[in-house]
């Protein structure tokens, strides 16, 4: 089994995790493919008749949002690598993220940009993600709460995932994690870790 694939040995709060983080990036995935291509993005097909999705500022607004979609797609699978430790992406994605995209969906209905029918499935979609992804940091906390009262404290992904991988990469190669140091910034960081 890869590193990056939870089995059953892995606490539940990690495979938690690792389901949010892949199945966000799918939607994010398929959200960045359908802002590159403008013509083909599915959600302005519930647009009423007001709205134009052939003007230039369509084509700018998405074409803006599309690399954002393919960098959060990235930075979802970059932190299923190490579900435990990168589990604020998750938070960052339900909060700012979904969060704002309900509100932005709001204020088109509103508007009249849409109608309440239009976005009765995105809605639906952003539902189920802020659940799923709200279970996860529960049960990813849950899972931190037990490694602190049984181990005293979690340094790493590897104390809550045996499936972790024990090799980083950077963009000159990998390296190991377990030996990898970091020098200290300043005497005073390095004074402290004394």
């Amino acid at each position: 089994m890869s590193a990056a694939q939870p089995d059953a040995r892995s606490p539940a709060g990690v495979r938690w995790l690792h389901a949010s983080y892949r199945i966000g990036a799918v939607v994010d995935l398929a959200a960045a493919i359908g802002m590159s291509v403008p013509r083909l993005y599915g959600p302005t097909l519930r647009a009423t008749g007001s709205f134009d999705r052939s003007r230039p500022e369509f084509g700018y607004a998405l074409g803006t949002g599309a690399p954002l979609m393919w960098g959060w797609t990235g930075l979802l699978l970059w932190a299923d690598r190490r579900p435990v430790e990168r589990r604020g992406v998750l938070a960052l994605t339900l909060l700012p993220v979904l969060a704002g995209l309900i509100a932005n969906d709001a204020r088109g209905v509103q508007r009249g940009l849409f109608g309440r029918r239009g976005v009765v499935a995105v809605r639906a979609l952003q539902v189920v993600l802020a659940v799923l992804f709200s279970v996860s940091l529960i049960k990813a906390q849950q899972t931190i709460n037990i490694m602190v009262e049984t181990h005293g404290k979690v340094e790493s992904d590897e104390q809550t995932d045996p499936n972790a991988p024990r090799h980083g990469t950077t963009l000159f190669g990998s390296f190991d994690v377990r030996r990898a140091r970091v020098p200290a910034m300043s005497r005073e960081v390095g004074a402290r870790r004394r």
